[in-house]
């Protein structure tokens, strides 16, 4: 079976698991992007649009 095929309720199924919903990280707070990440990024991306 192709790994394209498995999917979360098929392999429930056959392996008898269930599964439950949880908030994992429940204390993670949000930061903000460095703007020479930002800047990084934008260079990149101009330059991988142009490689196409």
């Amino acid at each position: 079976m192709a790994y394209s095929d498995f999917t979360l309720e098929k392999v429930s199924a056959v392996l008898g698991i269930t599964t439950q919903e949880a908030d994992l990280f429940p204390k993670l707070v949000p930061l903000s992007i460095p703007s020479w990440l930002n800047e990084t990024l934008g260079k990149r991306r101009k330059m991988m649009l142009k490689l196409g």
